[in-house]
């Protein structure tokens, strides 16, 4: 036991180690260890919440067509309606820069059947589903459609996009948009051996992305946010001084019980009858009491007074009765 100093939380955790396994540019696993028992479960639940509900990505707003006034009329120049716009262009996925609403524009007369790709994007845009189908033109007429997209967070009910008042636009069929771009997250715990101590873990995280973010983007963005919410934390002053946090002090401490006894510096009675008696390291000898020194062999007080004056000078005592 360690003489004087304040109050302590030793944590002693050890170091996690990362690995990563891509699958495809759209999935990847997670390989977190060692971690002690129940921490797995702990991190990988955290992860996955923030990972499904919090990543910013992107989604369509909304589409304006000449002479649409709602969604389930029939849109003129096509065989479609526009509720079957509405749910085609929800599984359409576009990469879109900064974080400004970006317009696409589809122009088209001749008749036949036109997909995502058909679309035509702005600079810095791109069509991460270029095979969705879109629509099937009659050839009656010409078709204008302006889409909306945007980068955002979480689900945004079609009533919530406030920009269309903003910038003017009237007419604007409103969609709701689910612009998180995390589609599955899977945990694995495997149990793990560190020597003789099996109560360590091991996590594998099971990420699957839409392709706006990748899966280490994904999890770096989760890192930050995890980390940017346990900062409220810094406030808590009276916890932050009450509790010292001694990583590096624990490390020093454990690579002094097992240094041996001969580091000690002893006259050869009482090391002789440490050896002897199988105490071979500094931490067994911590580990006993003054009267468990008084029982070995041939050890007097003059010896058991020269061990303790020895562990004084680094810092430490013998157990307590």
């Amino acid at each position: 036991m360690k003489k004087g100093g304040c109050f302590t939380l030793n944590l002693g955790f050890k170091k996690i180690e990362v690995q990563y396994e891509e699958i495809s540019n759209k999935r990847a696993r997670f390989h977190f260890s060692t971690l002690e028992r129940g921490y797995a479960r702990t991190l990988g639940n955290d992860l996955r919440r923030v990972l499904l509900s919090s990543i910013p990505g992107t989604a369509v707003m909304g589409l304006l067509i000449e002479g649409l006034n709602h969604e389930f009329q029939h849109v003129s120049g096509t065989i479609n309606n526009g509720t079957e716009l509405v749910t085609r262009l929800k599984n359409m996925i576009f990469s879109v820069p900064g974080e400004d609403m970006m317009e696409l524009k589809f122009s088209a007369k001749k008749a036949g059947s036109y997909y995502a790709k058909d679309i035509a994007l702005p600079e810095g845009v791109e069509c991460l589903t270029p095979d969705v189908e879109f629509l099937k033109l009659t050839g009656d007429k010409e078709v204008n459609i302006t889409i909306f997209v945007k980068r955002g967070r979480g689900y945004l009910d079609a009533d919530e996009h406030k920009e269309f008042e903003e910038e003017g636009f009237q007419d604007v069929i409103r969609i709701d948009s689910d612009f998180k771009p995390v589609k599955n997250v899977s945990i694995h715990v495997e149990k793990k051996r560190v020597g003789q101590n099996t109560n360590y873990e091991k996590l594998v995280l099971d990420v699957e992305t839409d392709g706006v973010v990748s899966p280490k983007e994904a999890i770096t963005i989760a890192k930050f946010i995890l980390i940017s919410h346990l900062r409220y934390l810094d406030d808590m002053k009276e916890f932050v001084e009450e509790f010292e946090l001694l990583e590096e002090e624990k490390q020093k401490e454990e690579e002094i019980f097992d240094m041996l006894i001969e580091t000690l510096d002893l006259s050869p009675r009482p090391y002789n009858c440490l050896k002897k008696s199988g105490y071979n390291t500094i931490g067994q000898v911590l580990a006993l009491t003054r009267e468990q020194l008084k029982a070995l062999d041939q050890l007097g007080a003059k010896s058991i007074k020269e061990i303790e004056e020895k562990l004084v000078k680094i810092g430490y005592k013998l157990k307590d009765e």
